[in-house]
């Protein structure tokens, strides 16, 4: 895990070290273990490296290898096995880095070899018989890859810091904000809060051609819809399940440093806590450590289930408890990490959690982001789980829902109605639209844009998933634990979104997503028997809720950081902290906060 950077110089100048330099230097928090920069010409790649796999001057980077040249940033899992393939048919290695696989296979099978990854990844290749720069992001877009392009220069890089190092100006994008702001969207296509600075998308290749200076890129994986699960019946399909994600932990326990996991006390982490403890304690009998984010606030406190599966498991336990003073020390920090607005406080216990990995000695993190979008663990998945199922069955299911929710039977038809009625969401976010001035609504009520936030429920269940996976929850939260993360130097690793788990679950029958009103039937199946009933039972959803009471009270915290911005005193009828809700409220302080910190030219 690294950061990766590098430039063309298209008027075909040199690539200059000292920019290189600059942009390795933006990303030193991503790999304080070393740093490498390489030039041919117009073109340059730099590097800063964190060390997990082969930590010994072997696996430095830029990386050559049959006349190739590589930055990256990732890991790919099943190197080994990779390794021993290329190896029979007549390659040969001189580390024991997967930098050094990726190269052999890209070598090998040329763009195809992405499709035998498994594991998360951002890199740019130099082909000189080609005469391209080749560009990949993992399948879900784990790892970032952000570019800019303009009549002097190409550049790209694991960080958006590692851009504007070279030179380029930070610009607000106008309509990034406002879809934001009213839509609380994060990621509405390839477009970042920079003008002109643009993401790879998930599960896309890049080829720069560097005589035509021409990007050209194109997506090498969508979730396939196919039905290997439907002859299954569900003890087999639970066995099945339990069986992948097992592995997918497994594999992600190769590591050459301290491996620990994040706890919160829901099902996920505790059921990855439980089986990564296990595995590891087949290697050594040292203590697998977790590490967890307490609430100042006790009503959204997880941290008596988070001490069952430390007990359960004689975990050597982590903790942090953020206070109001800790948030509001923290406010820049986590904004220059995060690079771009951010839509929830959430963010920042995260941060917390990454802050304290740190400083234990964690260099790898297990997470179990991904498993809520795969299973159906959102209240917002109630929907279109109802909307699959035979309308004369869906008023008891309702019930049993509402029941094993921990919520009232109101509240499930309110949820029902709200996530599969445009209308109704669309009027929720009307006031906030009628704050924006014309001039600045572009295309917030574009059809395209409104179909995917608005009327997610209306998609069938498969569409639904492929929707909140690629383009709408998921790639939002990845992006805040890779910049949380890679802050304080440490690589998380996601075992639900082990590429073949995602397959094997997504198209499993929804009744083993949601059973008897419980969400997540097939996880809690797995886990029975094997966590605490208290938590492979439990009823009530905290999510990763930060105290916002405790840390942002009546919105005073607020007010003069929203005062301050002139991007939103440009934007809106009303800039300051008054709309009906404390979440519009955050948005707008979060545009403010990222104004500020880099110097957004308005």
């Amino acid at each position: 895990m690294c950061g990766f950077a590098g430039i063309v110089a298209i008027t075909g100048e040199p690539a200059k070290a000292e920019t290189l330099q600059r942009m390795a230097d933006a990303m030193k928090h991503r790999g304080p273990d070393g740093q490498g920069l390489w030039t041919d010409g117009s073109v340059g790649l730099s590097h800063r490296r964190l060390a997990i796999i082969d930590l010994t001057e072997a696996g430095h980077q830029p990386m050559h290898y049959m006349g190739l040249t590589i930055s990256y940033n990732g890991e790919i899992y099943n190197y080994i096995e990779l390794k021993l393939e290329l190896e029979a048919i007549g390659y040969e290695f001189t580390s024991q880095s997967d930098t050094e696989v990726l190269l052999a296979a890209y070598h090998c099978w040329g763009e195809q070899c992405v499709n035998r990854f498994n594991g998360m990844w951002g890199f740019a290749i130099h082909d000189p018989v080609r005469n391209i720069i080749f560009l990949s992001r993992d399948r879900f877009g784990k790892k970032p890859v952000y570019m800019y392009q303009d009549e002097k220069i190409f550049c790209f890089g694991s960080e958006i810091k590692a851009i504007l190092a070279t030179g380029v100006k930070p610009r607000a994008d106008y309509q990034t904000i406002a879809n934001f702001l009213v839509l609380s969207l994060t990621e509405t296509g390839n477009e970042t809060f920079f003008e002109g600075i643009r993401k790879l998308g998930a599960g896309c290749n890049g080829i720069f051609d560097l005589e035509r200076s021409q990007l050209t890129t194109s997506s090498y994986y969508s979730i396939p819809r196919q039905l290997f699960c439907s002859e299954l019946d569900e003890e087999a399909t639970i066995a099945k399940f339990s069986e992948c994600l097992k592995k997918a932990v497994q594999l992600r326990l190769r590591s050459d440093v301290k491996v620990g996991t994040s706890l919160s006390g829901g099902l996920d982490s505790s059921w990855l806590a439980t089986l990564a403890s296990q595995q590891f304690h087949q290697q050594t009998d040292e203590k697998f450590a977790a590490v967890s984010a307490l609430s100042v606030d006790k009503a959204w406190d997880e941290g008596d289930y988070a001490k069952l599966i430390v007990d359960a498991n004689h975990l050597q336990w982590h903790t942090t408890r953020p206070t109001k003073d800790d948030f509001i020390n923290s406010l820049s920090d986590v904004t220059l990490a995060q690079e771009e607005p951010f839509h929830s406080t959430s963010i920042f216990m995260q941060y917390f959690v990454m802050k304290a990995a740190k400083e234990a000695g964690i260099k790898v993190l297990l997470d179990g982001q991904g498993a809520d979008e795969l299973l159906l663990g959102y209240w917002g998945h109630i929907t279109p789980y109802l909307s699959s199922i035979p309308w004369s069955k869906r008023l008891s299911v309702a019930r049993q829902v509402a029941h094993n929710y921990g919520i009232s039977f109101a509240e499930v038809i309110k949820l029902y109605y709200y996530f599969g009625n445009s209308t109704l969401r669309v009027l929720r976010q009307m006031n906030r639209w009628n704050n924006v001035k014309p001039e600045y609504k572009g295309s917030i009520l574009d059809k395209e844009l409104i179909r995917r936030v608005a009327n997610l429920g209306k998609t069938d269940l498969f569409a639904f998933q492929q929707l909140d996976i690629g383009g709408y929850t998921l790639p939002m939260l990845l992006r805040y634990e890779d910049k949380n993360s890679m802050w304080f130097s440490v690589e998380t690793r996601l075992p639900y979104l082990d590429y073949r788990l995602v397959e094997m679950a997504i198209n499993t029958a929804p009744g083993l997503r949601i059973k008897n009103g419980w969400s997540k039937y097939m996880l809690r199946k797995s886990m029975e028997g094997s966590v605490p009933d208290a938590i492979t039972w439990r009823r009530r959803k905290f999510g990763f809720a930060a105290p916002e009471d405790a840390w942002l009270g009546d919105g005073k915290v607020l007010r003069p950081i929203i005062d301050g911005s002139v991007i939103l005193r440009r934007m809106l009828h009303q800039p300051e902290a008054s709309w009906p809700d404390r979440a519009s409220a955050w948005r707008m302080a979060s545009v403010a906060l990222w104004e500020k910190e880099f110097d957004v030219i308005a």
